[in-house]
């Protein structure tokens, strides 16, 4: 990677109040009462982070269910900071101020899509072999769940799929088994070279 581009400073004051917020471990329960103040809006639902479909979350084992509790509780905190940001958004004047904020909340927004991506991929390895492809990026996306809708009639297709892919392939291995090369059977002959004659 090359050297980042940096770009032009901010106050003191706002520096050493970044500092202090990024460089430092805050008590969860701070966290949780810095982000219980801000509600999800009336007309903004999907400003939350997705649960997993019950569905899939059952067929996950306990280290994977641990690990996604803590990127939901991220990705919910993710979200809170977006909602505080609007706020202040829909106040701001047109200008180069609220673009910037606009902009901001674009990178957060996306940011926490990107979550919902790597929850799944971290998924991806808890579960059988026949539904790892449901956690693929073409699966629905919603605001409440982290699969979409529909999703036992995902994990059908695929585990039909599965089946008829086992179908096709049994034949093959079978006469591949039976298969045996001669040489596997027979031991090599070996010649002795001629000797010259005395």
């Amino acid at each position: 990677e090359g050297e980042v581009e940096l770009g032009e400073g901010l106050e003191e004051e706002t520096v050493c109040m970044l500092q202090r917020r990024f460089r430092c471990n805050m008590k969860p329960k701070k966290v949780e009462e810095i982000a219980e103040k801000y509600k999800i809006p009336s007309n903004a639902p999907f400003l939350k982070a997705p649960h997993t479909n019950p569905e899939i979350w059952k067929k996950l084992d306990t280290k994977a269910k641990s690990k996604d509790v803590q990127m939901n509780k991220t990705q919910t905190n993710m979200v809170k900071a977006a909602t505080a940001f609007s706020k202040i958004f829909e106040r701001m004047p047109e200008g180069q101020e609220k673009q910037m904020m606009k902009d901001g909340l674009t990178l957060l927004a996306q940011s926490t899509r990107q979550v919902s991506y790597l929850r799944r991929e971290k998924q991806r390895f808890s579960l059988p072999y026949e539904l790892k492809r449901i956690c693929d990026r073409e699966t629905e996306l919603d605001d409440d769940n982290l699969y979409g809708q529909n999703v036992s009639k995902k994990m059908k297709e695929l585990q039909e799929s599965s089946q008829k892919e086992k179908s096709y392939k049994r034949p093959f291995l079978e006469r591949s088994q039976n298969y045996h090369p001669p040489h596997q059977n027979q031991k090599r002959q070996y010649k002795p070279q001629n000797q010259q004659q005395q």
